[in-house]
Formats: structure tokens, sequence, C-alpha cells
């Protein structure tokens, strides 16, 4: 939960109007009810609710039963641009986005970088922006087979 209050503090995209927000908090049901404490005692006076109603300040915070349940309610959208897989444990972080479906997967927040690829999976676009894969669209490739090596390139 601290990793999330630290990341969310000064977030303003928790309703989802940022193209890679945090639309929504997919969250274990033994810690959803102190996680939502803790978020009310965050925010304070935060509008919780549907990430289309204009009034709504951070999307919903949904309870999952166990890991495997978390993983199939993050993968059950047509989107699938950022994901956040919150916990202290690296190599739990790593297995739980090796299996979401997404685009981008930050370990503890959002992460977005110029210098690594950008883009998402499903119906959250066709390729990369940002990092080799992103330059990979205003290259155009040639192959030239000889048979022999020339005496100089160029």
């Amino acid at each position: 939960m601290e990793a999330f209050g630290e990341h969310a503090a000064g977030h303003p995209g928790l309703p989802g109007r940022v193209c890679y927000a945090t639309t929504r908090l997919i969250v274990d049901r033994h810690r959803h009810d102190a996680f939502v404490e803790a978020l009310a005692a965050a925010f304070g006076s935060t509008r919780v609710g549907d990430p289309l109603d204009p009034a709504t300040e951070m999307g919903p915070v949904i309870s999952a039963d166990g890991e495997d349940d978390a993983v199939a309610k993050a993968k059950d959208t047509v989107y699938g641009l950022n994901a956040s897989v919150y916990t202290d444990d690296v190599e739990r972080a790593c297995s739980v986005a090796r299996r979401l479906r997404s685009g981008t997967v930050g370990h503890n927040g959002p992460r977005t970088d110029g210098t690594i690829a950008f883009g998402g999976f499903k119906q959250s676009g066709i390729g990369r922006e940002g990092g080799t894969e992103g330059l990979r669209a205003y290259l155009e490739p040639k192959t030239v087979l000889l048979d022999a090596a020339p005496q100089r390139l160029g």
C-alpha cells in the first residue's frame, strides 16, 4: 500500500483521463478494506467511481480472490496499454507482469520512458513509440546479396 500511496500522491490521471493512467485498482480481498481505508485517509474527499463520470476523481477499487483472480480481472478488458503490479517481491512482480496482457507493466507504479518501447495490446493501439521499436516504422531495410565481399563498402 505504501508504494501505491507514493505513486498516487501527485498523480492527476487516477480517473483514467491520461492514456496510461490507473483506471482501476484490483486488490486482494483480504486487503481490500484496509486498502480502501488507507486510500480514503490519503485522498480525503476524492470522489471514487465510474471513470466515464466527469465528477469521478479516481476509478474503482475491485476486490480479488487471490493472484489468479486478480490477473483474470486485470485481463478482462479490451485495452492493454499500461498496468502496474504493486509488491515488494520483485520475483512475484515479474511473474505477474508476464501473465498480464499489457504493452507496459510497471513495478510499483506506471512507468514511461522515451528511450524504451511504449505501446499497447488489444485495442490500445498498433505499433510502438520510443526506443528502437519506435524507430522501426521510419526505417526502410534493404538486403543486398552478393557473390563475394566488395573491396569497399559505401
